[in-house]
């Protein structure tokens, strides 16, 4: 089994990212990423949360109206995450039926 939770952050010495942990679960990577305070998890090489830019659904986290980090909620981070991932599969699938 793979991992597919990566988390980076960027590096002090270089200023790029670099990755510092691979997950095999959201909720993982989300935790670690908020204790760390990563700046990006990635799922199968596509963006799904950049800490500090996102906002959970109401009712997850501290405020829907204000950028949330994953130390907010772990949970409702890798809920986003997981859909990120669930709506592009879904968006790559519908694109092959429409190739074919």
């Amino acid at each position: 089994m793979s991992f597919t939770w990566k988390v980076f952050e960027r590096s002090l010495r270089t200023g790029k990212m670099e990755m510092v942990a691979s997950c095999r679960y959201a909720e993982q990577a989300a935790a670690l990423a908020g204790m760390t305070g990563a700046g990006v998890i990635k799922a199968h090489g596509r963006i799904v949360w950049r800490d500090g830019w996102e906002t959970m659904p109401v009712g997850v986290g501290p405020s829907a109206e204000t950028t949330d980090t994953a130390a907010d909620s772990w949970d409702g981070a890798a809920m986003v995450m997981v859909e990120r991932v669930k709506q592009h599969r879904l968006e790559r699938i519908n694109k092959q039926r429409r190739i074919s």
